[in-house]
């Protein structure tokens, strides 16, 4: 598996936060489901980081660059 650093390093970016690995990811990738929607333990965590996201991206239309 990636580390952390070579994320950072590979997209010159910060990481805000990690998602525990679960099988559940793979199976829905492979299945074509979303795993925001699948009965997983990581459903509602997915939920809510794609919250999250949505929500900071709308606060940011009105900001000047």
């Amino acid at each position: 598996m990636i580390s952390d650093n070579d994320i950072t390093a590979l997209l010159s970016t910060r990481i805000i936060g990690t998602i525990p690995y679960d099988k559940s990811v793979i199976i829905c990738q492979n299945r074509g489901i979303p795993v925001r929607e699948a009965k997983s333990r990581l459903g509602p965590v997915f939920a809510r980081i794609s919250g999250q996201i949505i929500h900071s991206s709308d606060d940011m239309r009105g900001a000047a660059v």
